[in-house]
């Protein structure tokens, strides 16, 4: 069992196009978003978890595995280090074997404690954009190395990713889309 953490997911769509998966209910760790996602655009910035799924589960098309989409980012699309408590709380109890996430929780000062990563995570390295600057601290990024997060980097054919964030720890590059 895989949990995604990310924006929103349109189960519909995603079982819809991926038969052999089986997609559980979503759960909202900020237990504010209301709005149903199957009733957004494609391009709508709540759907990024969707189009992360989507691109994740190009490699396990038939594949006998369930996915559970957890959701951190509140309607109004502002995460929280509670949300993201809350959602690695809810691993734990749900017995999930694996996360997946392509966020994490950008602040500016250090916290006096984060939650701990209790099974195996994949989190991407982040980049420099337009809300997220070189001093940006991004959770769980920011507690690498460590044995339960794998980071993960991105290049194209002009090499690694020149914006990329947490490049010293990066544990694998893949191709970006």
């Amino acid at each position: 069992s895989i949990a995604i953490i990310d924006t929103g997911f349109c189960i519909r769509a995603l079982s819809k196009n991926y038969p052999k998966i089986i997609f559980k209910e979503i759960y909202d760790a900020t237990e504010t978003n209301t709005q149903d996602a199957c009733t957004l655009s494609e391009d709508h910035p709540r759907l990024h978890g969707q189009e992360v799924t989507k691109i994740f589960l190009e490699n396990f098309k038939d594949a006998s595995v369930t996915i559970y989409p957890l959701t951190v980012f509140d309607k109004n699309g502002i995460q929280s280090i509670e949300a993201w408590n809350k959602a690695f709380n809810w691993v734990v109890k749900n017995n999930i074997n694996m996360v997946l996430t392509a966020s994490g929780f950008p602040h500016k000062n250090k916290l006096s404690s984060y939650p701990q990563l209790p099974i195996i995570t994949f989190a991407p390295a982040g980049r420099i954009e337009r809300m997220i600057k070189r001093d940006t601290l991004l959770y769980p990024q920011l507690l690498a190395p460590h044995e339960k997060l794998f980071v993960i980097g991105s290049y194209d054919e002009r090499g690694i990713d020149s914006h990329t964030l947490y490049k010293d720890v990066v544990d694998y590059y893949l191709p970006s889309e």
